[in-house]
């Protein structure tokens, strides 16, 4: 997960799927207090979180991303996002392949790739556009957000690759514009908002789940109220259906 400021971040869960249980539980949680950085993530303006992190955060426990008072991660800067898990090396013959820094693993999800992201988080309005994307942690790990695999894929314009998802990403890039979109690069050609956008979260925080349903091959966004979503419970397999079937605008790959 990456974050661009000016953004206020309040909260952020990981879940997956239980074996067996039918409940997706928590993987990794997180909170934006008042302070300095923590091994969690670390603020830079393109290093990524996991060269500068001194040590990973514990898994199923919380850890604390602490920012600028409050919580705010300040216009032009980026705040990556990584797991707990250390890869096994830093080489191309690692399990991560080669990195730049300190290596760790992204979050992978159950056995078929299954996996929930979970924020809260404010946009204000200011002199920078802020943003939400997800990536794959090689790029975090390389430090190679210029290829930020475009450059394959059917269309000749932006062209896909091994993929990116711009979870809220303000239209047009106007500082001053209230709207914000939702944009899919991948293997399968990309697919856009368009026309299609939502209001940002700029006078109070808002809450966004990014469900990857690998079962049903999709990708599913929603966006709650700021008290709509317990961060501190599991998540019933009822619950997630629930979401999953919202109406709402879809986009089929090719």
């Amino acid at each position: 997960m990456v974050f661009a400021g000016p953004v206020e971040l309040y909260q952020v869960a990981v879940y997956q799927p239980s074996q067996g249980a039918g409940l997706a539980s928590r993987t990794g949680t997180l909170a934006a207090l008042r302070g300095s950085p923590s091994p969690a993530t670390s603020p830079g303006t393109s290093a990524p979180a996991s060269s500068k992190a001194t040590s990973p955060p514990t898994a199923r426990r919380r850890a604390t991303l602490r920012c600028s008072s409050p919580g705010i991660s300040p216009r032009g800067t980026e705040i990556n996002i990584v797991s707990s898990a250390l890869c096994n090396g830093s080489t191309a013959s690692s399990d991560c392949g080669w990195s730049s820094g300190l290596a760790i693993h992204g979050f992978k999800g159950d056995a078929a790739g299954s996996k929930i992201f979970a924020t809260k988080f404010r946009m204000p309005l200011g002199s920078k556009t802020p943003a939400y994307w997800i990536l794959p942690s090689q790029v975090i790990r390389s430090s190679q957000y210029g290829c930020n695999c475009r450059g394959q894929g059917s269309d000749p314009t932006y062209k896909g690759g091994c993929g990116e998802l711009d979870v809220a990403e303000i239209l047009g890039g106007v500082t001053t514009s209230r709207e914000a979109t939702t944009t899919v690069y991948s293997f399968q050609d990309i697919t856009g908002g368009g026309s299609v956008a939502f209001n940002r979260p700029v006078d109070e925080a808002a809450v966004f789940l990014v469900i990857f349903d690998a079962p049903g091959h999709r990708i599913a966004l929603r966006r709650l109220e700021p008290n709509a979503f317990d961060f501190a419970a599991p998540l019933s397999a009822a619950t997630v259906q629930s979401y999953l079937t919202r109406a709402g605008t879809e986009r089929a790959l090719k």
